[in-house]
């Protein structure tokens, strides 16, 4: 749905901030209700969920991805990320 005349105008991501987006048509009506509601909190949690959208305290599958993001060989480590055939692609089978 396209913003029209009217409507409420969200404001740009800070320089290195977030753009927030919503995944659902309620998700999107259940957002505006709660700036009808309390706008001042909603202001508040917005701004907390843009400059850092991460659980906090991180749940176990983010400590995981951290877990995984730091193991993760680099080109700075001397390796770098190979492809090779694809499945099915060529090649003989006994």
């Amino acid at each position: 749905m396209s913003a029209k005349r009217g409507d409420r105008a969200a404001p740009p991501p800070h320089l290195g901030g977030y753009t927030i987006r919503f995944a659902t048509n309620d998700a999107a009506k259940g957002w505006e209700d709660l700036c009808r509601q309390a706008p001042s909190n909603v202001r508040t949690a917005f701004d907390a969920i843009e400059s850092t959208p991460r659980p906090n305290p991180p749940t176990s599958r983010q400590r995981l991805l951290d877990q995984v993001r730091e193991h993760e060989p680099s080109e700075a480590d001397g390796l770098t990320a190979r492809s090779g055939p694809a499945l099915g692609t060529g090649g003989s089978h006994a």
